[in-house]
């Protein structure tokens, strides 16, 4: 009776996964274990921290996502979206304190978009950023550029296909 494709949460468990591991390091150990100096080098720490989430992505994508089929991956993606959307809208029209949902649901939750915004921000500081937070929700879909294509039929030779 399972109707969920399975798979279909991989995009969104392994962003989530990535995001409270990082939050935890960015906002509780590493300025704890750092201190003053932490705060005296908070660009240079937060270059650190983006970079760091260009190595999660590329690791996810080829450890995790290549086992899945591009077809499955872009659905994953899409719910990804479409819950990073639901989040984003409830933040918006609930007006509790943005830095409270952002550091405990929002951040960990876009863990990839949110280090892409940061970036690209950072580079061209002139950008509208609801624009660029915005498209950069779209960065889950890149994972698709690590998935295989769809499975050979049952009595199909994998060389064959």
């Amino acid at each position: 009776m399972n109707t969920l494709p399975r798979g279909l949460f991989r995009v969104t468990g392994w962003t989530f996964a990535c995001g409270i591991v990082t939050t935890l390091l960015q906002m509780v150990f590493v300025p704890m274990a750092l201190g003053q100096w932490y705060i005296d080098h908070l660009a240079q720490m937060n270059m650190a921290f983006n970079a760091l989430a260009l190595v999660l992505f590329i690791a996810v994508g080829l450890l995790v996502m290549r086992r899945l089929t591009y077809k499955m991956i872009f659905l994953s993606a899409a719910v990804h979206v479409a819950l990073s959307l639901i989040i984003i809208a409830v933040e918006q029209i609930s007006g509790v304190s943005p830095v409270l949902v952002f550091v405990f649901a929002l951040y960990p939750f876009l863990y990839f978009s949110s280090s892409l915004s940061s970036t690209i921000l950072t580079l061209r500081p002139g950008l509208p950023s609801m624009t660029v937070a915005l498209l950069t929700l779209l960065v889950s879909f890149l994972f698709v550029l690590f998935g295989r294509r769809a499975a050979p039929a049952s009595g199909e030779d994998a060389a064959g296909a």
